[in-house]
């Protein structure tokens, strides 16, 4: 591996001369290991058996025990929200101090309402968004009975995120046309966020899928 760079060499006549040099450089360091789990892998089927028979003397028992790393439960979140166990997304939080922002996605995926619930009487701000993708209003955009669960809630349509993107245009396309007005009609706003360049974006992809799917390679699974 070389680095290019310029060196400048000045002659007897006055003259200036760039020329490129390329200069070895050293290997990168290794990557270093990732940590290995300090939860046993029995354990965590355990405390995910706790959850799915709703079985919260358990899981605060395991939860507690010598063998449990707090910080290595995302699997066992993930499953209690998919169960929609708000007793124990509660003891979480309140071992766990604060779960991520993929947890507010996979509650929605999930219609976890009880879940969804829980964040919000912890404080957690649903029109949170980041730099690139607007707030996770944006998953349920195309679903009339958690998008107005979580409008009725507070959340935004219009909230850009540092781009000019919003959960509205987002997946605007997803939405059938009825679901579009209502959400029009709510508040949405179509100046925000470039709507109609999301749809056309969205048209001509789909566009493009028609055009070549009777191309695409068959699936070499049979039933």
């Amino acid at each position: 591996m070389v680095a290019a760079g310029w060196m400048m060499y000045n002659y007897r006549d006055g003259s200036h001369r760039a020329h490129v040099v390329c200069v070895p450089c050293p290997p990168p360091p290794p990557t270093p290991p990732l940590p290995l789990q300090k939860t046993p892998d029995h354990v965590i089927d355990q405390l995910k058996a706790a959850i799915a028979a709703d079985d919260i003397d358990a899981f605060q028992e395991l939860l507690s025990g010598p063998q449990t790393h707090l910080n290595e439960l995302a699997a066992v979140r993930r499953e209690a929200l998919m169960h929609d166990n708000a007793r124990v997304v509660s003891e979480l939080l309140r071992r766990c101090k604060s779960m991520h922002y993929w947890d507010a996605e996979v509650a929605i995926a999930a219609h976890a309402k009880q879940c969804l619930a829980t964040l919000l009487g912890r404080g957690w701000d649903l029109n949170t968004q980041g730099h690139l993708l607007p707030s996770v209003l944006r998953h349920a955009v195309a679903d009339r009975e958690m998008v107005f669960w979580l409008l009725e809630r507070g959340a935004d349509l219009n909230k850009s995120a540092d781009i000019d993107v919003t959960p509205l245009s987002f997946d605007v396309k997803k939405a059938a046309p009825d679901l579009l007005q209502e959400l029009l009609d709510y508040g949405g706003d179509v100046q925000k966020g470039e709507v109609a360049s999301y749809e056309r974006c969205w048209e001509t992809w789909t566009l493009a899928e028609d055009t070549t799917s009777d191309r695409a390679p068959q699936s070499v699974v049979q039933n």
